[in-house]
């Protein structure tokens, strides 16, 4: 397959040139990574790294040929294209690890969905489209109830017991309409990974994966139906609120 027709991470600009977006959960790299972001773009392109609203980031003057030449250049520190035709990058705030506000840790988070859906997607021919926002509290730094999966730390209540987790919001969308994401309920703080694959398996047997998730969620019913398949599989559990 062309590289340049494979998703929508390479951009052909007016001078003929390309910039190619990277995948890069959380906006989060070592000084290893970023030195060697820095000589690609310096061998490759303008000299120019920008990070996007997405947290991901692009290099830019591009020449055609250098194309694969970069993305393999990436791929030996482990940073591959921004494949958003299927999901986009991971958008996550510092979270517990750094904030004071942060309820749960969110960096090691948006990394392991990352690589779930990464293996899990890459495998269909979806055009999901899919965006993800992480925060580690209820003030949503990251946006999360503007996005199609809202993940936000929280305290929940199982078995009579608080518990730290996350509060789970679906179908939330910025644009000409804007939709605010409806709250489902509140999973543990390790059940992130399997309730984002309910969402996802959901979305893809629904037989409409070849349009965006943020569509599909448009229609509230298929929200249901994802919030009963997550109570169904004992994922789903009342917030704190809720509980009390």
């Amino acid at each position: 397959m062309d590289i340049i027709r494979q998703n929508q991470a390479i951009i052909e600009q007016k001078n003929g040139k390309y910039t190619v977006k990277f995948n890069l959960p959380a906006g989060e790299f070592n000084s290893h990574q970023l030195r060697h972001i820095a000589k690609c773009a310096k061998t490759y392109g303008d000299g120019i790294m920008q990070v996007n609203f997405r947290q991901s980031f692009e290099i830019r003057d591009i020449a055609k040929d250098d194309i694969a030449k970069l993305t393999y250049d990436m791929n030996y520190i482990n940073i591959g294209l921004e494949n958003s035709a299927k999901y986009q990058n991971i958008v996550a705030c510092p979270g517990a690890d750094q904030c004071n506000m942060g309820v749960v840790k969110t960096l090691s988070m948006a990394s392991a969905i990352n690589q779930h859906l990464e293996a899990k997607l890459n495998k269909t021919e979806t055009l999901a489209n899919m965006a993800i926002n992480i925060s580690g509290c209820g003030n949503g730094c990251t946006h999360p109830l503007i996005n199609d999966i809202g993940i936000i730390g929280a305290v929940g209540r199982i078995n009579g017991n608080k518990t730290l987790g996350w509060n789970l919001h679906l179908g939330g969308k910025l644009g000409e309409e804007q939709v605010i994401a409806l709250p489902i309920g509140f999973i543990e703080q390790t059940k992130a990974i399997p309730a984002v694959d309910i969402i996802v398996d959901t979305y893809l047997s629904s037989g409409k994966a070849d349009i965006s998730l943020q569509s599909w969620l448009l229609d509230h019913t298929n929200i249901h139906i994802v919030s009963e398949n997550l109570k169904n599989a004992g994922l789903l559990h009342p917030t704190l609120n809720e509980a009390e």
